[in-house]
């Protein structure tokens, strides 16, 4: 179940971007472009099943889930814009195409704390 499909663009390597190819399970730094919100997120990178590895300069389509998605519930929408990065090193720019299961996985995530 993801929370939302974006289309992400890597950075290339000599601009600053990863040295490095990356594939589904990745766990970057979430931050948006346009909020007054300094703060990070941490996500879950996932791309299509036909695409294994994702290199620097590379821009795909892939699905992205929140660790803390009811942290998320009014600040996303098709077209926000955001970062994604290791550290203090912006790796990634991206844009939501789709909100998926966000709702559904706040939903999930309060009730488990609940208990």
């Amino acid at each position: 179940m993801y929370d939302l499909k974006a289309e992400i663009a890597f950075i290339p390597t000599d601009l600053g971007g990863r040295r490095m190819p990356t594939c589904s399970g990745w766990r970057p730094q979430f931050r948006y472009c346009d909020q007054d919100e300094p703060e990070d997120w941490d996500v879950v990178f996932f791309t299509d099943e036909d695409v294994e590895w994702v290199t620097p300069r590379q821009t795909v389509k892939a699905y992205l889930c929140f660790l803390s998605p009811h942290r998320q519930l009014g600040k996303l929408y098709p077209g926000t814009e955001f970062l994604l990065r290791e550290g203090a090193r912006i790796v990634a720019k991206g844009k939501v195409l789709e909100i998926l299961a966000l709702e559904e996985s706040a939903r999930k995530r309060v009730e488990s704390q609940s208990y």
